[in-house]
């Protein structure tokens, strides 16, 4: 049984795939995806992008292509610099799951950097030139840095709220003295070590902060202590209107953050129930809502704590930090 979908693919154009019926307009680059190099998407996005461009060099096709892999697999962008492409298009494409190579394929990924000297101009935006913040080409490019359009204005548009969020202070004044106090206190009896008493300081002072580490390093109990610090550090006017947020990527990620957190949080006094939302939940995102279509809500927050971080791609990033309210400049 097939989608309907592919049914009427079928029908209409018979059981040979579009991409067999479609005459290859660049021998090599079609075998580069035939074994395994790069995906078909990507050798179709080139021959999109230069379908109207008659005298397209293959090469260029080919830092297409490998724009598009490198994409798909996380990357923002292309950093092309002395002839030094990275992500490594050879290292990228001859992987272990290619089939074969061929000398004129490892030719081709060495050379890709004389394919964007001949990108023709119509097709990228060079954004320290442009004032628009949102260029209307498929790539932009930054000095030395080549983006699809999409991952450059979302990269923007997080890199400038990160930086207001920078530069504000927290949106509460708490009682630092007390909050100092209970680290010291915590410390004395071996219940922080001295990174997590530093990044719990530096959480309670700042705006913004980060905590990393491996798998079992604390950072979820580090989590926990922040927010016990955070809340006995309130007035009791300012316990009553303070709201906390925990989210993560993903549901599963999301229970076991509220798990973690209701440990350690559950002997505090008066502390109201955390509800762990995933990101799309608590940004009202839906699947059928292009990540650009309008600016998210605010979030009524002043506490916001996101698990999983290196789980979240650049879109939903964007969103987060154009949410967050900021407090005083």
């Amino acid at each position: 049984m097939f989608g309907l979908a592919k049914q009427l693919f079928i029908e209409r154009g018979g059981r040979i795939s579009w991409k067999e019926r479609r005459p290859c307009r660049w021998p090599l680059l079609a075998k580069g995806w035939k074994v395994g190099c790069f995906s078909y998407v990507d050798y179709a996005f080139a021959e999109m992008v230069l379908e109207n461009i008659s005298n397209a060099d293959e090469r260029t096709a080919a830092f297409l292509c490998h724009l598009s892999r490198s994409s798909r697999e996380g990357h923002l962008c292309i950093k092309i610099e002395e002839n030094k492409i990275t992500p490594s298009p050879r290292e990228m494409w001859f992987s272990e799951n290619v089939e074969g190579e061929t000398a004129e394929l490892r030719e081709l990924a060495e050379n890709l950097s004389k394919g964007v000297s001949a990108l023709p101009e119509q097709l990228f935006t060079d954004v320290e030139k442009e004032t628009s913040a949102f260029p209307i080409t498929p790539l932009c490019r930054y000095g030395c840095l080549y983006y699809f359009q999409k991952n450059w204005i979302l990269e923007s548009l997080f890199l400038d709220h990160f930086q207001k969020l920078l530069t504000s202070k927290p949106s509460l004044d708490i009682n630092l003295e007390k909050a100092r106090q209970q680290i010291a206190s915590l410390q004395g009896r071996n219940q922080l070590n001295p990174q997590q008493a530093s990044a719990i300081q530096h959480a309670l002072t700042h705006s913004f902060s980060v905590i990393t580490g491996g798998p079992g390093t604390g950072k979820t109990y580090t989590a926990g202590h922040l927010i016990k610090l955070f809340w006995e550090s309130l007035d009791e006017e300012q316990k009553e209107k303070c709201v906390i947020v925990i989210a993560a990527p993903t549901g599963k990620a999301a229970s076991n953050l509220q798990r973690s957190l209701q440990r350690a949080t559950g002997e505090i006094e008066d502390y109201p129930p955390l509800q762990a939302k995933t990101l799309h939940s608590l940004l009202g995102i839906r699947r059928s809502t292009p990540l650009l279509d309008k600016p998210p809500p605010k979030l009524v927050a002043d506490l916001i704590l996101v698990d999983e971080c290196s789980m979240i791609d650049v879109g939903i990033m964007a969103q987060l930090f154009t949410s967050v309210k900021k407090g005083e400049p």
